[in-house]
């Protein structure tokens, strides 16, 4: 007899959770990539304790007396962690002499437990199994994922490879399911090795001199793999002190060099014995199971992965990539199923399944979501558009922007052999505004001798004194020393809104129309004015959106937050360097106290209710959050209220592997934007749904995971869910939704431009406008 595994005992308490649904929309069928976790009744599985005499400590070495000693123990399928044995069949205890390196050795096996199918630690073990099965899928493993290399794309002109693969994982869902989430993913792999790239440096005229600089820019925090071993590893540093042939001890203490080892463990021959040496960092966990505090590797031997951003900018190289990599909706479902099939098809992973007692499901999980209320758009003189099937919009013949502020005593900046490409990038911008109805004076022009870093600096300094409202500044390349000289300058020493172009993106671009209308909606966005707005029902409300930006220095959090938008068409924003968790906190709730002081200045009294939007969160992260974010949040905005502050935080995030296919026809197509998804792959213990706010052109869309982790404020959680939406549509760069809230998506720009460019916090005066567009 089957039966479908119950997770209500998963959780040491079996939890109720009120309002846990939305209601509103249009309920419809969708399919999710998830498939069916089924056990056989009888299923057991027991937990053993190991201990060796003599002891050992390392981990693989435990592993390796174990797997040599497996038929002695008649193991034909077990899993062990270095500390504890699963077996799928029962005995009391078990003793085992044998010797290890010539030294006699006593294996003592003591059962310790049973395990549930509904135990935290079975969740454990069903991934490992997964695992298995999927290595006798002949799946190469690349750190901790599986890809086929006999499905590989070449492409041959960018010496790449494109291997598919599949991220699989297995855990308990609401409404007692265990599921395995599948995803499609691909890796790309470059042909040549590191040392093939030092090797073109040295030979360029232009970097042979500063090669050096040149690749550890390129290749440190990179990942390598190492075909030898079908291991990668991140490399962390260059030792030029190191060659291949220095010496090292091995782990039975003999002095080897690195040139003899590889020669005698894998028979590979080092052609050039003087090569430096990668150095890879190893992880904590890994230094705990033996493994070497740094590893050092054979460029020789390392193939470079991932893509150059000299690839990224390649339009042709990408577009050919992604018509490889982006599945659409159809595809990815046939992928799927077609990997469900060999795993239920395969004689070797078969038996690993069978052995287990495990069965999946052959079809995908099909659920009920809903596809909220298309949203109008409010323009000027209150006049409202509706949006289209993907959600977007645009400012059209009478249409106006919804609050303008002109575009006045403003200073155009752009070198001298740029004159004419500036001049006709002008005449279009101000002809766009006017189609708008929004004034875009004419501006002082200033054009510049050269184009150098220093030279656009000193004229910035001469212009800062005429005390301009904004300077639009023409670069001929995006050099990012250069963009970030000049938005420091302007922005952060003297609080000048600005705007870059750059020739070949933008003016040299034949929809330079369309591009000068998208620049003009930034001009004005810039200086404070709001290109449109939203129909709120809800009044007195505040929403806050963060987010942090990691770079190998420092961690930057950026908060961004609306006034009530019924009233004001202020946001306030900031910008907070921080070294650990603790001063974050701190930040964060000074930060918060001055946009709620901020918003009362505006608006005439507190917020009614805060909702607070935090990106950049980890589902192992959870608790932690809740103790150090939202506790601290609390107590401090009862500073404010009187009673219970009306507070929801909610966790946003994008790295989900959550994918929808909307039935149509014999097919599936991408759901529309405003679908929501709540049930059956949720959580059993949180409140939480899927969003789809945006459409794609290519490939299958991805949703946004939200987590609401509290909520005081008298909103529903349907509310919650429909205010997401609307909040989704606010974002001056694009007209159309994007894929999460605009307070969080300008929270993420803020936080990337001032960890990549900036450096440091701009000018007080622009933490009122969103200068960072």
């Amino acid at each position: 007899m089957k039966r479908s595994i119950s997770c209500s005992t998963v959780s040491s308490k079996v939890q109720i959770i009120e309002d846990k649904y939305g209601q509103s929309g249009i309920p419809i069928k969708i399919k999710s990539n998830h498939f069916k976790i089924e056990q056989h009744e009888d299923f057991k599985l027991t937990q053993y304790r190991v201990d060796f005499e003599p002891e050992v400590t390392i981990t693989n070495t435990k592993k390796k007396i174990i797997g040599d000693n497996k038929e002695a123990l008649n193991l034909k399928r077990y899993i062990f962690d270095g500390n504890n044995l699963y077996l799928s069949k029962s005995y009391e205890y078990f003793v085992l002499e044998t010797t290890f390196m010539d030294r006699p050795m006593k294996i003592i096996i003591k059962r310790t437990n049973k395990v549930k199918s509904t135990d935290p630690m079975a969740f454990q073990i069903f991934n490992l199994i997964l695992r298995d099965s999927m290595s006798a899928l002949k799946l190469q493993n690349i750190r901790r994922n599986f890809f086929d290399p006999a499905a590989k794309k070449e492409i041959k002109n960018a010496n790449l490879e494109i291997l598919p693969g599949y991220l699989s994982s297995i855990r308990p869902y609401e409404n007692d399911n265990i599921l395995m989430c599948s995803e499609v993913i691909h890796k790309f792999l470059r042909k040549e090795t590191i040392y093939n790239i030092c090797r073109e440096m040295m030979k360029d005229p232009r970097t042979k001199d500063t090669w050096k600089d040149i690749l550890k820019k390129e290749i440190v925090g990179t990942v390598v793999l190492t075909e030898y071993t079908n291991k990668t590893y991140q490399i962390d540093d260059i030792d030029y002190s190191m060659s291949a042939n220095s010496s090292f001890k091995m782990a039975n203490g003999e002095s080897s060099t690195y040139i003899e080892y590889y020669q005698q463990k894998y028979g590979i021959k080092i052609e050039d014995p003087r090569q430096f040496m990668l150095v890879s960092k190893s992880r904590e966990r890994d230094i705990r199971a033996g493994q070497p505090e740094y590893i050092y590797l054979i460029p020789e031997l390392c193939r470079a992965t991932g893509m150059t951003d000299r690839m990224r900018q390649d339009f042709r190289l990408m577009q050919e990539i992604s018509a490889y990599t982006r599945l659409n909706p159809q595809k990815r479902v046939e992928a799927l199923e077609g990997f469900n099939k060999r795993l239920q098809t395969t004689p070797e992973s078969m038996k690993i399944l069978n052995e287990w007692d495990m069965k999946l499901d052959r079809e995908l999980i099909e659920l009920e979501g809903r596809e909220l209320p298309k949203e109008s758009i409010v323009f000027g003189g209150n006049q409202t558009v509706g949006t289209n099937e993907k959600a977007e919009w645009s400012i059209r013949g009478s249409t106006t922007m919804f609050k303008n502020i002109d575009c006045v005593r403003w200073i155009f900046l752009y070198p001298e052999d740029m004159e004419q490409e500036s001049m006709k990038f002008l005449h279009s911008l101000i002809e766009a505004g006017k189609t708008m109805n929004y004034t875009i004076a004419t501006p002082l022009h200033k054009a510049i001798q050269d184009d150098r870093q220093q030279t656009y600096v000193r004229e910035i300094d001469q212009i800062a004194q005429k005390e301009p409202r904004f300077i639009l500044i023409a670069l001929p390349t995006n050099r990012a020393d250069r963009y970030s000289a000049v938005k420091q300058k302007a922005m952060v020493e003297y609080g000048i809104p600005c705007q870059v172009v750059v020739k070949n993106r933008v003016m040299n671009n034949k929809n330079l129309h369309s591009i000068c209308t998208k620049v003009a909606i930034q001009i004005n966005a810039k200086l404070g004015g709001m290109p449109w707005s939203i129909k709120l029902p809800v009044k007195g409300l505040m929403t806050i959106g963060f987010d942090i930006s990691h770079n190998k220095s420092k961690s930057i959090g950026a908060l961004v937050a609306t006034m009530d938008l019924n009233k004001s068409e202020e946001f306030y924003s900031v910008t907070m360097e921080y070294k650990d968790g603790n001063e974050m906190v701190k930040e964060l709730d000074k930060y918060v106290q001055i946009a709620i002081k901020k918003y009362s200045a505006t608006c005439g009294s507190y917020p009614e209710r805060i909702v607070f939007y935090r990106d950049g969160v980890g589902e192992g992260q959870f608790e932690y959050i809740m103790n150090q974010e939202v506790i601290p949040m609390q107590q401090m905005l009862t500073k404010f209220y009187v009673n219970e502050p009306k507070l929801a935080y909610i966790l946003v995030n994008k790295r989900t592997n959550a994918r929808f296919f909307k039935p149509m026809g014999n097919g599936y197509i991408n759901p529309k934007p405003g679908t929501i998804i709540d049930t059956e792959i949720t959580s059993f213990d949180r409140k939480d749904f899927f969003l789809i706010a945006q459409s794609v052109g290519q490939g299958t869309v991805s949703p946004t995971h939200y987590t609401i982790l509290v909520n005081s404020t008298g909103l529903s959680t349907d509310r919650l869910q429909l205010l997401t939406f609307k909040m989704c549509h606010l974002y001056f760069n694009w007209g159309g939704t994007v894929r999460i809230p605009a307070v969080s998506q300008y929270a993420k720009k803020l936080a990337f431009l001032t960890g990549q460019s900036l450096q440091k916090p701009v000018h007080e005066k622009l933490r009122n406008t969103l200068y960072f567009l």
